[in-house]
């Protein structure tokens, strides 16, 4: 493995650090998630349940023990949601109703309930386990290993992209859900059936994020971002400028007129940044990027109630919802969708985004 390199990319000030919590599973991927967050974040974490002896119950890989020596990787605790009574009772009533609704259960269709991932039993209460998740059959008892529960698969998926939403959101940090399935984005921020929605921007950045290319090797990364920290530096905070601008328009008319100069500015940031990166000791490629951004003004919020006869959902938005066009290296694109009311809170406080979502996209680009 490789040796410690020069000191870690911090935030300015002694500010929070920008962590991207990485879900639905423990072990974070090591391809090309993990080398698009490590460039543009300060930290990655995840949920990593410990035992008595605050030793993490399951290994970390090479890659997440050398990205904990560096200062790069950090574990949040799953049992931090319980030491706030109201918060676990309104995690474990929101994922029950996401169970019920036909999109998940479409999930549990087709052939016999497969009951092999492995859960700690930390992050379950037992009165959740025995009341919800075992009577449909969801989850059982781990045979010969009393700190797990065996979990259906796609349960065991939904349970942590909710519970890596609501961890975030009491995170001391700045911590944002971060994903490479965005289907489980979905299944844990849209509408829920029957319940109140609210507007939301959806920021995409299709096939324009330079990144580095999945076989890249960390310590290249570390040491690009470590000696060219004002260039991602001067980059993110233009992304975090214009991403201000588009939540805080109040009409309709200022946010497509802030859309198209925000589009302008993002194409001009990302050609910057990309021949930046073609110093770097790795090949690119163009990746998406997808964020999910609080609307500021209670004027658009109330769009929701335009959109509620519409879409129930984050798939389902109509096209005229639609604004922005194409770019240089792909497509900048702000629109909006309908995500479920018990946000409506963290809306109103959080300036970060709800989360966001990578996907890998053309090969060689630098």
């Amino acid at each position: 493995m490789c040796s410690k390199i020069s000191a870690p990319f911090r935030t300015k000030g002694g500010d929070m650090k920008r962590s991207e919590l990485y879900y639905p599973t423990i072990a974070v991927p090591v391809g090309q998630w993990l080398r698009t967050a490590l460039l543009y974040s300060d930290e990655i974490s995840s949920i990593v349940p410990h035992d008595y002896s605050d030793r993490a119950v399951i290994p970390y890989s090479p890659e997440i023990q050398f990205l904990l020596s560096e200062g790069e990787f950090r574990a949040i605790r799953p049992d931090m949601l319980v030491q706030s009574w109201e918060k676990a009772k309104a995690f474990e009533q929101e994922l029950e109703l996401r169970i019920k609704t036909p999109s998940f259960q479409a999930h549990l269709q087709g052939g016999p309930r497969q009951l092999d991932s492995l859960v700690h039993r930390d992050k379950v209460s037992d009165a959740f386990f025995y009341q919800v998740l075992e009577p449909q059959q969801l989850a059982r008892e781990a045979p010969g290993r009393s700190d797990w529960l065996n979990f259906e698969r796609s349960t065991a998926l939904l349970y942590m992209s909710c519970l890596a939403k609501y961890l975030s959101e009491i995170d001391p940090e700045a911590t944002t859900p971060s994903t490479d399935l965005s289907e489980y984005q979905t299944l844990s921020l849209n509408v829920l059936p029957g319940e109140a929605g609210f507007a939301c921007l959806d920021i995409s950045l299709r096939n324009m994020l330079p990144v580095p290319r999945a076989d890249a090797a960390l310590s290249d990364i570390l040491e690009f971002k470590r000696s060219r920290r004002q260039e991602l530096l001067h980059f993110r905070t233009e992304l975090d400028s214009v991403q201000t601008e588009l939540a805080t328009a109040e009409t309709e008319t200022q946010l497509k007129a802030v859309a198209v100069a925000a589009r302008e500015r993002v194409e001009r940031g990302v050609s910057d940044l990309a021949q930046v990166l073609e110093e770097g000791r790795f090949g690119t490629i163009a990746a998406t990027l997808k964020s999910l951004l609080s609307l500021k003004s209670p004027t658009l919020w109330g769009t929701a109630g335009v959109l509620a006869g519409k879409a129930t959902k984050l798939a389902d938005l109509p096209i005229e919802w639609s604004i922005g066009g194409l770019a240089t290296l792909g497509a900048f694109e702000v629109g909006r969708s309908l995500i479920d009311a018990r946000n409506k809170k963290r809306a109103a406080l959080r300036d970060s985004p709800f989360a966001y979502a990578y996907h890998a996209g053309r090969e060689g680009i630098a």
